[in-house]
C-alpha cells in the first residue's frame, strides 16, 4: 500500500550565510520532476484544496508554517511543514488540503504535466473559493 511520507532533503550550511537544499529526481524524490508550481499571495489563513490527479506530488513549505491535512484510508492526518529541507510526498489519488497563513510560500513538485483541463479546474477552484469567501462577508 502506498502511503504519504515525510521526506528529508540534503541541507548544507554555507559558512554563516544560510543553507543550501537541493532535490534531485529519482534520488531525493521517487519520480521524475516534470512540473514545479508555487502557491503564494494567499489571503490570511487560507485553505487550499490540492488537485487530486494521476500524479505524485511533494509539498515543501518554502516560507511559513503550513499544515497539510491528508485523507488516507478514510482518516484525516495533519502534517506540519515548517522547514524547506523537508517535503511531504503524496501519492496519486490522495485528497489533501494545505492551510496557509499569509506570507507563506508552498512549492509543489509534480511527477507529470498538468492537462489543460486540470489547470483550468485548479484555477476555477481558486476563483470559487475567493468568491465564496467574498459572499460571506
Amino acid at each position: 500500500m502506498v502511503t504519504v511520507v515525510l521526506l528529508h532533503f540534503p541541507r548544507l550550511p554555507l559558512d554563516g550565510n544560510g543553507c543550501l537544499t537541493f532535490i534531485e529526481s529519482n534520488q531525493h524524490v521517487a519520480f521524475d520532476i516534470n512540473r514545479i508550481a508555487y502557491q503564494y499571495n494567499v489571503k490570511p489563513n487560507s485553505t487550499i484544496k490540492l488537485p487530486i490527479n494521476h500524479c505524485e506530488k511533494v509539498l515543501i513549505a518554502m516560507q511559513g508554517n503550513i499544515a497539510v491535512e491528508v485523507r488516507e484510508n478514510d482518516a484525516w492526518e495533519t502534517y506540519l511543514l515548517d522547514n524547506p529541507s523537508c517535503g511531504l510526498h503524496i501519492p496519486p489519488g490522495i485528497e489533501a488540503n494545505a492551510k496557509m497563513p499569509a506570507e507563506s510560500l508552498l512549492m509543489i513538485l509534480f511527477s507529470d504535466h498538468f492537462t489543460e483541463k486540470e489547470l483550468e479546474s485548479y484555477a476555477n477552484n481558486g476563483r470559487r473559493r475567493r468568491n465564496d469567501r467574498d459572499s460571506t462577508r
